[in-house]
């Protein structure tokens, strides 16, 4: 069986297509193709308004027309979308929902915060790299929030998702999202993080583990340091040279980060500095000088529960 399954996110759509492999194979699945698409869907203006604007309902509506096309090729059984932290926030929800619908003949599930990051702990539990963790802390950040989780001796222990998405966070506050992020605004950045983060995760870094992240964020600042420091692949980010990346980049405009760093998508540029910010945060209060990177990221997370609910 194959399935296609589409993320929906309020920077960027994405797209997983997987199969189930032999009943004897030891794999939980084969991912077969990926894709991903720029689809803002909130605003970065912090207006206090949460509505997914006509133009932006417009670029979601192609992206899934993209996103059929591909999954035509592949062939796939079935097509699942799910949506978060944008469409949780979003006052129209259901009427794009409904075009979508009418359009592709499914429905988008919208997912609670909890439920996205239960989806992030199946999806890294799928990842050869992790499962050998026995106790861990992970952190997986988009574009409207950050979902953290918790493993205890290699078994779910709590979930938590945060509106400290790298979009949320630039719309905070006008002095926030400035061409040029100085350190008077990198310090009020990380101070928001930490006030919002300090009272409801305290117990998760009671105990020294070790810290996991997915998302966005983290995959194009691991790519930057890859060439940075002319290494091969490597999933392990040193919160030092998160540190002096940051520096960098919030010291360059919007224009001059995507020519300095040319594998950075120009979609993702004017965020970008506030996700790294972000995650400097949370690695600052979980004591962590390392965080290993894992793409095995929500999508993996609904692909294994789909391939499960066929063996039940």
């Amino acid at each position: 069986m194959k399935v296609g399954l589409i993320d929906i996110g309020s920077n960027t759509c994405k797209l997983l297509i997987a199969e189930k492999p032999h009943a004897s194979s030891l794999m939980d699945f084969v991912v077969l193709d990926q894709s991903s698409l720029p689809c803002r869907l909130i605003s970065l203006q912090a207006d206090g308004q949460h509505f997914i604007e006509e133009k932006k309902s417009d670029l979601l509506l192609q992206c899934i027309r993209e996103f059929m096309k591909i999954c035509k090729t592949h062939a796939v059984d079935t097509v699942q979308a799910v949506a978060t932290e944008a469409f949780r926030k979003s006052s129209n929800r259901q009427q794009i929902s409904l075009l979508v619908e009418k359009e592709f003949g499914f429905q988008i599930k919208i997912l609670t915060g909890q439920e996205e990051a239960q989806g992030v702990a199946k999806g890294l539990n799928t990842d050869p790299n992790i499962k050998s963790f026995v106790n861990y802390s992970a952190l997986d950040i988009g574009g409207g929030s950050v979902e953290f989780i918790q493993i205890k001796n290699r078994t779910l222990e709590e979930v938590l998702s945060l509106p400290i998405g790298a979009v949320s966070i630039a719309r905070v506050d006008p002095s926030f999202n400035q061409e040029i992020i100085t350190p008077e605004n990198q310090k009020k950045v990380r101070t928001y993080v930490r006030e919002i983060i300090a009272g409801k995760l305290s117990h998760f870094f009671e105990d020294e583990k070790q810290l996991v992240g997915t998302g966005g964020t983290i995959v194009f600042c691991r790519k930057i340091l890859q060439i940075i420091n002319n290494e091969t692949d490597h999933a392990c980010i040193h919160r030092s040279d998160l540190e002096s990346l940051t520096e960098t980049i919030c010291g360059l405009k919007v224009s001059e980060r995507v020519d300095h760093f040319p594998l950075l998508p120009t979609d993702r540029a004017d965020v970008f500095p506030y996700g790294l910010l972000t995650v400097l945060e949370i690695m600052s209060l979980f004591g962590s000088q390392t965080l290993t990177h894992s793409f095995h990221n929500l999508r993996y997370g609904l692909a294994k529960e789909i391939f499960d609910s066929l063996e039940g």
